[in-house]
């Protein structure tokens, strides 16, 4: 659950950031070539026609995970590839659990608790030289573990942050507007391996009048470098070590809620509720293509795809016949594709969409299998080029 000060936060915020990370072609400007890594603004018209998935993705592929007593996953909070494993935080239980590139169980450990060398509340997850870095956000600090769950070590942070992201021997860390060791007001902070500031980007005028930490995170790598996407704000930063950069804004028009607030009040906040206008974004990109989730309101959430080499952006349909969402969240990019997982007993409804020319299975993977067992099923989706 989010870390928050005020109550009623809490209620409208959780629930909806917890689903949460659960057509018309307007553009402010064309793009005729390959896409590179310059900045570009991209509008959403909510009032387009939505494209069925059929219709947007050339193909799916679908990996199973494997279904042991030992290995079955309640829900997937964190996710990662570690070089031929996915590593998994689960939600309830803060279980780790590796699996291999074909969805065999490997190992797990779970060392949650409230005593030395244990976590209370994972944040953020990452793998460097075989050792395991965890984001604990009870008392807010970094927990170090090698690959079988030993202990290694800590370091406090100075104060509270929604994410951190290591970076060869530093970290880059996002403060959620709050003031870093008590004085340094900027939204992200470049540190030392001891967590002592090295740089800082993006000041801030206040602080929030709450504090939140969203489990979603707000750090995707991206080629060489990182993505940022930073709350109550429609834009995607990159960072490649040292430089800070605007990469691409999603351009709502006047159905961003955030578009004329620069620091929201409580009373801004708690107007979500009853508004249908856009107020928060989970963006995941390749080289062709961003592929973005925004709740709308309380209302429901809004799907699209947005195809770099031409600049057209596309809302997708990615309900259930019944008209409820499929309960499909991004993990991560990989191998340039979208990596999405999906509780097994909703594959056999979504397969049902697709022509059979267009479903792949990992090895080790089958209908048969998938509908067996209770574990949750990655989804690899490649968009088509064109239409």
């Amino acid at each position: 659950m989010p870390y928050v000060k005020s109550p009623s936060f809490a209620f409208l915020f959780a629930v909806f950031i917890f689903l949460f990370c659960s057509c018309s072609y307007k553009q402010t400007e064309q793009l005729t070539n390959s896409p590179d890594d310059s900045f570009q603004s991209y509008s959403i018209d909510l009032n387009a026609k939505e494209k069925k998935l059929k219709e947007a993705v050339e193909f799916i592929e679908l990996m199973v995970f494997e279904d042991t007593d030992e290995s079955l996953i309640s829900e997937v909070k964190l996710s990662l590839k570690y070089k031929d494993m996915y590593i998994l935080v689960t939600n309830e239980d803060q279980d780790i659990m590796f699996f291999d590139d074909r969805g065999n169980f490997i190992r797990k450990f779970n060392q949650l608790g409230e005593g030395p060398g244990e976590y209370n509340r994972i944040l953020d997850i990452w793998v460097q030289e075989d050792i395991i870095g965890i984001l604990d956000g009870s008392g807010f600090s970094i927990k170090k573990y090698n690959l079988e769950g030993e202990f290694i070590g800590s370091i406090s942070l100075p104060s509270p942050v929604t994410h951190i992201h290591p970076i060869n021997d530093q970290f880059l860390i996002q403060t959620n507007n709050n003031a870093y060791q008590d004085s340094l007001s900027y939204k992200w902070i470049l540190t030392d391996k001891f967590l002592n500031p090295v740089n800082t980007y993006l000041p801030f005028d206040a602080p929030h009048a709450f504090e939140i930490a969203f489990p979603a995170n707000y750090i995707r790598p991206y080629k060489s470098g990182l993505l940022f996407y930073s709350m109550f704000t429609d834009s995607l930063h990159t960072f490649t070590g040292h430089e800070f950069q605007p990469f691409a804004h999603i351009d709502f028009g006047d159905k961003w809620y955030w578009k004329d607030i620069t620091n929201p009040s409580m009373k801004e906040v708690n107007g979500v509720q009853t508004s249908d206008k856009a107020w928060d974004l989970s963006l995941s990109v390749t080289g062709n293509f961003i592929f973005g989730r925004t709740p709308l309101g309380f209302q429901g959430f809004l799907n699209f795809m947005i195809n770099r080499k031409t600049g057209l952006a596309t809302k997708l349909n990615m309900t259930k016949p019944d008209g409820k969402l499929y309960t499909m969240d991004i993990e991560m990019v990989d191998d340039e594709r979208f990596l999405f997982s999906l509780p097994s007993d909703e594959i056999g409804t979504l397969l049902k969409e697709f022509d059979q020319t267009q479903i792949k299975y990992r090895t080790g993977t089958t209908l048969q299998r998938i509908e067996s067992q209770e574990n949750p099923v990655f989804i690899w989706l490649k968009f088509k080029d064109s239409d």
